[in-house]
């Protein structure tokens, strides 16, 4: 189907077609006998179409509701709901509770934790001595900052 047919052909079904849309159509065979297909179909379609709006009977949508809802099972979250399962989940969380808090208690040593050794701890580990010559410390602590490695 060429371009002009394919722009025009609904304005030209429903009998509003332009004067292009006809001279293309006297011309071209082909679009021609498109057209006469698709105007055949609509009427077979216009047919088909009621002769007045119906309206569902009363009470339509009420029985749907109903069955869908009939035919649905329980959802998954409605078990979170249960007063059982509530006390259920309640009881296991305190048991939780209190048992982390005894192996913490019971886990937990007197001993004070390892600190990381800083530069000032390292140089003063690596040099006992320190402290009876300022002008030694202070190149020493120099060197020592200089040559840190963690």
């Amino acid at each position: 189907m060429h371009e002009p047919v394919k722009e025009g052909l609904e304005d030209f079904l429903r009998e509003n077609g332009s004067p292009e849309f006809a001279a293309h159509l006297e011309v071209c065979r082909e679009c021609r006998g498109e057209v006469e297909r698709m105007r055949e179909l609509a009427l077979a379609l216009r047919v088909l179409r009621a002769d007045k709006e119906m309206d569902p009977p009363t009470g339509f949508y009420a029985r749907v509701a109903a069955r869908i809802e009939a035919q649905s099972g329980p959802s998954f979250w409605s078990v979170f709901l249960e007063p059982a399962f509530g006390r259920r989940l309640m009881y296991a969380s305190a048991t939780l509770v209190v048992l982390l808090g005894t192996y913490l208690i019971s886990s937990e040593s007197s001993e004070p934790l390892a600190v990381s050794t800083t530069a000032e701890q390292y140089l003063v580990e690596e040099n006992p001595a320190m402290g009876a010559n300022p002008q030694q410390d202070r190149d020493v602590v120099l060197v020592g900052l200089a040559t840190y490695n963690e």
